[in-house]
């Protein structure tokens, strides 16, 4: 018996660090070129503590929010007039006083969209602004971006300078007047313009030098290269909002825009380039040790994202019997691990998939070892009657399936490991630290990204109703980059029992 040496295990991401080459520090603060639109809330409640404190340990150098005034004339964080959205009852804020508001759960509308319990996500009050302020001065990184939606600016201003906080705030909106008010207000605040999907750019960008604003932010639909160019040689800098598509950031990021206004925080700082993570942790975007020993949630600690957190199914458990510590086991009869929320990017253009198996009846069945939901985009499985090792992979050019030549042994732990690089158009297949089988298509070359997908199901298919894995599974990962030979060789070679 070897002894695993936890290659990959305890791969806990660390955030990717925000101070790095392609990003400057100016008076303490980062310039990464990523703001948390209503703080992190890809993840968590928008407009929460939680979000924006989540959002500065993700690494945004901007966290938005949005202010109201309620009925009587405290400043309390919320996008929408009336609380009924997000909230477990609908008021109108105007007409309500914060001791009414304090008692709404504003977590609720995202508890419930992402079908989670009470103790996943726990009731929470809506801030007030000052309590935001208090948040971001406790540390000398990121800064607070501020969109008052209704009459609220000046009250604003005042309160971010009676707290001193001048240097840690910023305002957005596209509302001339609001902007152009903060500036007369307090010159030294940053102000963000909102422009429009179509406007006259030349007469945007005279007034904004006129006003004296800082940055222009542009809806996704105007944002061209020509946009782009304009304003950054007008000496402002480029933005757009509020983009959550992975590909339409990618593309944005090529075309050199400075920042992105986004929900997905973690994915906009790893498409902007922000991962100086080494050796295995560079670009891992998804790891399920497997490791909780009890309950019916599996955590991923490859991203900082709790909605990527695997749920057991069926009579799936944790073991403490694994490849490295504990393993998830499967009977074959519904069991699976279902990740509901997307891991790999839209149009994703490399990745890479590992996880250690323990199949007991291979050959019995199509089994599923792990499979993407809303495409079969990467599939892994044992195939019917001979339990060979195969692969798939779906792109938006055509599809992949290659099989090898091997049956895993019963009862026995194998590593297998998949790689795909749009490219090259090359796909390969490694089990136990060997590569088994591979297949490059011309036609891929450059084109063949991944087709979109949901989420990700381990033990099973993305159907979920059937081809399920009886055996266990350990230590899966998934990178969002192609790993050499020797880094897969590596995995596979790190002990077994």
């Amino acid at each position: 018996m070897l002894v695993l040496v936890g290659v990959i295990a305890g791969l806990a991401l660390a955030p990717p660090s925000t101070a790095q080459p392609g990003s400057s520090v100016t008076r303490d603060f980062v310039h990464n070129g990523v703001t948390a639109h209503r703080g992190y809330s890809a993840a968590y409640p928008e407009n929460t503590m939680s979000a924006f404190a989540e959002g500065l340990r993700a690494g945004a150098d901007w966290i938005e929010l949005d202010v109201f005034t309620s009925a009587d004339g405290q400043l309390v964080v919320s996008h929408d007039a009336t609380t009924g959205r997000f909230a477990d009852r609908d008021l109108r804020i105007a007409q309500s006083t914060y001791a009414e508001l304090r008692t709404l759960d504003v977590a609720h509308g995202f508890r419930e969209a992402n079908g989670l319990t009470l103790a996943q996500v726990p009731r929470q009050r809506m801030p007030l602004l000052s309590d935001a302020l208090r948040l971001i001065k406790g540390q000398h990184r990121a800064r607070l971006s501020i969109q008052p939606k209704d009459g609220s600016t000046a009250a604003a201003v005042a309160l971010v300078q009676d707290l001193r906080a001048q240097r840690w705030v910023g305002f957005n909106d596209g509302n001339l007047a609001k902007m152009s008010l903060v500036k007369e207000l307090d010159p030294s605040i940053h102000v963000f313009w909102d422009l429009p999907a179509n406007g006259d750019l030349d007469t945007e960008l005279a007034t904004a030098r006129d006003r004296g604003f800082d940055s222009l932010v542009v809806n996704q639909a105007r944002v061209s290269p020509a946009v782009i160019a304009a304003i950054e040689e007008a000496g402002f800098e480029s933005g757009a909002w509020t983009v959550n598509d992975t590909e339409v950031m990618r593309r944005f990021i090529g075309w050199g825009i400075d920042r992105l206004y986004t929900d997905s925080v973690d994915q906009a700082l790893l498409l902007f380039g922000h991962d100086t993570r080494r050796g295995l942790r560079r670009g891992l975007v998804g790891h399920w040790s497997f490791d909780d020993r009890r309950g019916a949630s599996a955590r991923d600690d490859g991203s900082p994202n709790p909605l990527r957190d695997g749920r057991l199914r069926g009579d799936a458990a944790f073991t403490p019997h694994g490849q490295h510590r504990g393993a998830v086991t499967l009977d074959g009869d519904g069991d699976h691990v279902d990740v509901p929320f997307q891991v790999l990017p839209d149009q994703a253009p490399a990745y890479t998939v590992s996880a250690w198996f323990r199949p007991q009846r291979p050959g019995h069945g199509r089994q599923a070892i792990l499979e993407t939901t809303g495409s079969w985009a990467i599939s892994l499985e044992l195939t019917n009657v001979d339990g060979h090792l195969k692969y798939s992979v779906r792109t938006d050019g055509t599809s992949v399936i290659a099989e090898s030549d091997r049956t895993p042994r019963a009862g026995r732990w194998h590593h297998v490991g998949l790689s795909y690089d749009a490219a090259t158009g090359a796909s390969r297949l490694f089990l136990d630290g060997t590569e088994v089988t591979s297949f490059v298509d011309a036609r891929e070359r450059g084109t063949g990204e991944l087709t979109d997908t949901t989420g990700l199901r381990i033990g099973t298919y993305r159907d979920a109703d059937g081809r399920f894995l009886h055996g266990a599974v350990d230590e899966v990962a998934v990178w969002n980059r192609v790993l050499r030979p020797e880094e897969l060789s590596r995995l596979g070679r790190s002990g077994r029992r």
